[in-house]
């Protein structure tokens, strides 16, 4: 009674139980019309102090659970009151998620790291096993080298090449990715230092769920871009940054260091197009060989 006195008198929504086992009491019998079919009672005993919520507290429960629902409402748990955006496309603003169930926010979790993983591999270039070797804590403090220019660095291991365990290493990125890893530090289960950041994953799977969610109605009500259908792993977003580092001046040398080569013609094969069916893509270049017209097929067998 006093846990449902503090929901009226905060104006607190009771929790909304999942689909799923909403589903289980219409199948148990339940009427759609009772309106306590969407509260999560075993959330409330919880709440409480109990276990579970036992069906032999209904007859004392049901009238003061019913005042409950008809007084503050029944809403899912968590981004109650999520903050406002910006959508992507920038033509409105609105609440990043609306409400969502606890496995709802779990899985948003595990979209948001993907994302995190996407940003480091195309901006970064590094490599899979450079990226599983990231552990929280790995971003230095930002340097100002001269006055209004910030280098951001983090810190891994290079492993390819590398005796057992890897080098220690750092990558000079931009700020996006310093952000980006400092946010997936936040929805780390244990954001000790020295926890892997990621661990080992499975690019393909999480890229195909990242994919779908951002096609879902979710991702459209952010106003994302639809993401197309097509192959897309690690190797093809490190070959297309040293694609676009290469083709600028001094850009060969530049890859080198920053892909961590240890010879230049291993970057020089990434500069070139007709090297891409090393990373299973069909080459389609024209026979001219220009750089520009290179750079523009491989945008779009990537796109």
């Amino acid at each position: 009674m006093k846990l449902l006195a503090e929901y009226t008198r905060t104006c607190t929504p009771l929790p909304m139980l999942a689909e799923n086992y909403a589903d289980d009491r219409r199948a148990d019998g339940w009427s759609a019309d009772d309106p306590l079919l969407p509260v999560a009672t075993g959330v409330l005993a919880r709440q409480a102090g109990f276990s579970q919520f036992w069906s032999r507290w209904f007859p004392a429960l049901r009238g003061p659970l019913e005042s409950a629902v008809a007084s503050v409402g029944v809403e899912k748990m968590f981004a109650r009151q999520a903050s406002e955006v910006t959508t992507a496309d920038g033509t409105s603003s609105l609440s990043w998620t609306p409400p969502l169930h606890r496995l709802q926010a779990v899985a948003l979790v595990g979209i948001v790291r993907t994302a995190v993983i996407v940003v480091l591999a195309a901006v970064s270039g590094m490599r899979a096993s450079e990226l599983m070797e990231l552990r929280v804590g790995c971003r230095r403090l930002p340097e100002e080298p001269v006055p209004g220019l910030t280098r951001y660095r983090i810190a891994s291991k290079v492993v390819k090449g590398q005796p057992l365990g890897g080098t220690d290493d750092e990558w000079v990125v931009i700020e996006p990715v310093y952000r980006a890893i400092a946010l997936a530090e936040q929805l780390h289960d244990d954001p000790h230092d020295g926890s892997l950041l990621f661990g080992r994953f499975a690019f393909g799977v999480r890229y195909k769920w990242f994919k779908n969610w951002v096609n879902s109605e979710a991702g459209q009500r952010l106003g994302l871009a639809p993401i197309p259908n097509g192959p897309v792993n690690l190797r093809m977003l490190r070959r297309t940054l040293a694609l676009e580092l290469a083709y600028r001046p001094g850009g060969v040398l530049a890859s080198k260091i920053h892909l961590k080569h240890v010879v230049v013609a291993t970057t020089e094969g990434y500069a070139d197009p007709r090297e891409l069916h090393q990373t299973g893509e069909k080459s389609q270049v024209a026979s001219s060989g220009r750089r520009a017209d290179g750079l523009q097929r491989y945008c779009e067998l990537t796109a």
